[in-house]
């Protein structure tokens, strides 16, 4: 029996007095009962705030993963053109045979002396000129075809020349020059 319920035996409060106390007590339980639901929608709503966030994090990271492994990327390949340049370039002094290229921008010509059989393996594609260094000021250099089709699945802006289809050799203007 409830304390409620020994007091209206006892005579000390009415039956509209006690009715009042079982209807409040009602509502107050349907109050807290509400407020758990307003506490579990709450608390679904902050793990679900709490899960997008990490997603966007998560989304943030990645993409920052992304461009510090394309800048390596980048670093890598550009190490490695400059390692294949460096160990297949033809070394020679400057040459009487003046041979004609574009730069790596493509917008002028530049000259380069070189001897006269290197010009004849350029001309039929045997070496093929790239651009080492930075792209703002870069030295031309002569390489093996072998190697600029390297670089060229690597950096294809590099090379400026490279004779894919070789001179005819039946025509004389196409034969190659009396060797240094």
């Amino acid at each position: 029996m409830s304390f409620k319920d020994q007091l209206f035996k006892a005579g000390l409060i009415t039956k509209k007095q006690l009715r009042k106390l079982n209807q409040d007590e009602k509502m107050e339980r349907k109050r807290k009962k509400g407020t758990k639901r307003k506490k579990l929608v709450e608390q679904a709503e902050a793990r679900a705030k709490a899960k997008k966030e990490k997603a966007e994090r998560l989304v943030k990271i990645r993409a920052e993963r992304a461009v510090r492994e394309k800048a390596t990327m980048e670093s890598l390949k550009l190490r490695q053109v400059q390692q294949l340049l460096n160990h297949h370039r033809q070394r020679f002094s400057k040459g009487q045979q003046i041979f004609w290229h574009k730069t790596i921008e493509g917008t002028h010509v530049h000259k380069l002396w070189i001897p006269s059989r290197l010009a004849w393996d350029l001309r039929s594609g045997a070496m093929a000129i790239v651009a080492m260094g930075k792209i703002e000021d870069p030295e031309y250099v002569v390489i093996p075809r072998d190697i600029a089709r390297r670089i060229q699945d690597i950096e294809p802006h590099r090379v400026v020349f490279l004779n894919e289809t070789p001179p005819d050799e039946n025509d004389p203007a196409e034969r190659p020059y009396d060797a240094d």
